[in-house]
């Protein structure tokens, strides 16, 4: 995926992201601001290949795997 993305600084979306995208503040409507207009005019710069690690630990097969794995632990 080569599009900018921006997040919420919130603890969910962090683990996600990790360190390969920016994030702001959800209660700051200027920094949410300020962010939108440094995508939009290109003075955030994107290493795009981070996207490609950041996905690769969220793996649809993985997760399925381990909550096989806590099921069957419990049965």
């Amino acid at each position: 995926f080569k599009i900018p993305i921006l997040a919420s600084n919130i603890p969910p979306l962090k683990e996600i992201g990790g360190n390969a995208i920016p994030y702001f503040d959800p209660t700051n409507t200027d920094e949410i601001t300020q962010k939108i207009a440094q995508v939009l005019n290109g003075t955030i710069s994107y290493d795009y290949s981070k996207y490609s690690d950041r996905i690769s630990l969220f793996k649809w097969e993985k997760s399925v795997q381990k909550h096989f794995r806590v099921i069957k632990s419990l049965s």
